[in-house]
């Protein structure tokens, strides 16, 4: 987490439409500062209900998954940026 570039960290589904925003000193507080963006993407994962890791579900081939991923990655505007502050 010590090298996320932003100070909120966002997370989005493709498939379910779930998301979720956390501050990055949040995360640290709850997870420690040596957790990884990956893994707490497999946590916003492991809530949605097309998870492949789920004991709940069998393994499909073919099957839906989830689509959860970090939308301020591949983004070039920070999230925590003013509107008044473009650039």
């Amino acid at each position: 987490m010590r090298e996320y570039p932003y100070v909120v960290v966002r997370f989005r589904c493709h498939v379910c439409e779930r998301g979720g925003d956390a501050r990055l000193a949040v995360l640290e507080r709850k997870y420690g500062p040596g957790a990884l963006i990956g893994g707490l993407l497999r946590i916003f994962v492991s809530g949605c209900p097309w998870d492949p890791l789920s004991p709940a579900r069998k393994p499909q081939k073919y099957g839906m998954r989830c689509g959860a991923y970090l939308p301020d990655l591949n983004s070039g505007r920070p999230p925590d940026l003013p509107p008044s502050t473009t650039a």
